[in-house]
């Protein structure tokens, strides 16, 4: 699949899984979550394919990384230089650590994502979201039980 299937089957699997929590737990959909609900619909399918060489998500955080940094440089804002470099850096980290299709594409590697994401937004609910949605990479290549 290409970036832009996986993004569709991604969104359209997180909606049906936020339906059913909304249905659960209304308390999850405030003002400020559903700009983070928005932002992580987008990434959390298509974070799995940052090993691949081609991958969209690495190139939209360069992109954006480059221009947190011009507002930086011309602000003169040293801390948003950098974490413009290690937020540009870490998506060719992954590139050159990983192969494609490796552990990136795995379940536990979900799991984590989703854990990593929940420790710094600070609520389950992230966990259940992105580990999901990143699951939904997984569903579109048809590795369902890849442990490994």
């Amino acid at each position: 699949m290409n970036y832009k299937e996986h993004l569709g089957l991604g969104i359209a699997l997180q909606l049906a899984l936020l339906t059913i929590i909304f249905y659960y737990d209304k308390n999850v959909f405030t003002l400020y979550n559903l700009g983070f609900i928005l932002v992580f619909m987008i990434i959390n399918p298509l974070f799995c394919d940052l090993d691949h060489r081609e991958a969209k998500l690495r190139e939209w955080v360069t992109a954006f990384a480059f221009i947190v940094g011009l507002i930086g440089l011309t602000i003169h804002a040293y801390v948003l230089i950098e974490y413009a470099i290690y937020f540009g850096a870490f998506g060719y980290l992954i590139y050159y650590t990983t192969s494609h299709r490796g552990y990136m594409h795995s379940i536990p590697f979900c799991l984590a994502y989703g854990l990593i994401v929940a420790w710094f937004m600070k609520d389950y609910f992230y966990f259940i979201f992105c580990s999901f949605g990143c699951y939904t990479h997984m569903i579109g290549d048809k590795l369902y039980f890849k442990l490994k």
